[in-house]
């Protein structure tokens, strides 16, 4: 402004003054109280950093040790199963020498009634517990030894994020672990039973039993230490062949079930819910349109579809449903799957 005009203007009335200076005290205080907003809200921010690195901190350090632990459990699983098997080698080999001993002691004396007892009893009834107990050494020898083609173990997927992917793998090695067990488990099974029935007929060569009652529970024996562990021919003999069977057998009707190209696993097409009965086999399947229930069983469900294995057994149930549940094509919208057995 021209300084000629200055002195010409009128002073600024007094209210105008004090308004100015409120204005100006005004100010202050917000500037103070945003400064102490701020410092009040950097704290915050801070104490919940902490807290978000603490629980951060404390959740990686668990999910390690219980990956950890699932790791050393599964690499543990081969350990534990080849201390299995000789252990039962070192018992039968244990009870066999005993046993021995106890034979040349007892029939290098008399009898009950001062006569020597005849050699072909000692013969036929005195090797039926060395021929279970030898049996039960070469079953385990096989299971430890005898080199068979692995189970195939699919491979984690890559297309994932890395936290699925750590899920992922981790579960791949549970399950490569856990088929390298199983591999030839049922010989080790037959060498438990042999064992168990070798120490069962201990006895045989000191009491007075028919010899064709003996040979018979022999038979018997014999055919429980093949068929037992190795369920799949049972299940076999009893497994359908064409759809009408698979109705009789599993119900509905036949035109709903198909056989798989490797004859392993029956399949219900989709259509009207049916009551499946699985006559002891496992099974898997969904029901609603659109899907809203998805179940692993053995018994009776009813369900929309399904499908039925004949090599699978009822512990192979909580992987059957996992696989279920992921199952993208059949199950979209990943309902969980429920394990009724």
């Amino acid at each position: 402004m021209n300084d000629k005009w200055e002195n010409k203007l009128p002073p600024l009335p007094a209210e105008a003054v004090l308004y100015n200076e409120q204005v100006d005290l005004r100010k202050l205080r917000y500037q103070v109280r945003l400064q102490l907003i701020a410092a009040e809200e950097t704290a915050y921010i801070e104490r919940v950093t902490e807290r978000q690195k603490a629980d951060l901190a404390y959740d990686y350090a668990r999910g390690q040790a219980v990956y950890s632990a699932y790791l050393d459990v599964a690499k543990g699983q081969i350990d534990r199963s080849q201390t299995r098997a000789t252990f039962v080698q070192v018992a039968a080999s244990a009870i066999g020498t005993i046993y021995t001993a106890i034979l040349a002691l007892a029939f290098g004396l008399s009898g009950a009634n001062g006569t020597k007892i005849p050699p072909t009893i000692l013969t036929i009834k005195g090797a039926i517990p060395a021929l279970f107990l030898g049996l039960s050494i070469v079953l385990a020898a096989v299971y430890l030894s005898y080199i068979t083609q692995a189970h195939s173990v699919q491979a984690p997927p890559s297309d994932v994020l890395p936290i699925e992917l750590m899920f992922e793998e981790r579960n791949t090695f549970i399950r490569w672990t856990t088929a390298a067990v199983l591999n030839r488990a049922q010989w080790l099974h037959s060498a438990v039973i042999s064992l168990g029935l070798g120490v069962i007929f201990l006895p045989v060569a000191f009491l007075d039993i028919n010899n064709i009652i003996v040979l018979i529970a022999v038979l018997l024996g014999l055919v429980a230490i093949l068929l037992i562990p190795n369920r799949k021919f049972l299940r076999n003999a009893v497994w359908p062949m064409n759809s009408q069977e698979a109705a009789n057998m599993f119900g509905g009707t036949p035109d709903r079930w198909e056989l798989s190209s490797d004859e392993s696993k029956w399949k219900l097409k989709p259509g009207d819910p049916v009551e499946v009965k699985t006559q002891g086999l496992l099974a898997g399947g969904y029901n609603g349109d659109p899907i809203n229930e998805c179940y692993t069983w053995v018994g009776t469900q009813t369900v929309r579809t399904a499908t039925i294995y004949r090599d699978s057994f009822p512990s192979d149930a909580s992987s059957l449903a996992e696989s279920l549940t992921k199952d993208s094509e059949s199950n979209p919208q990943h309902i969980q799957c429920t394990v009724r057995i």
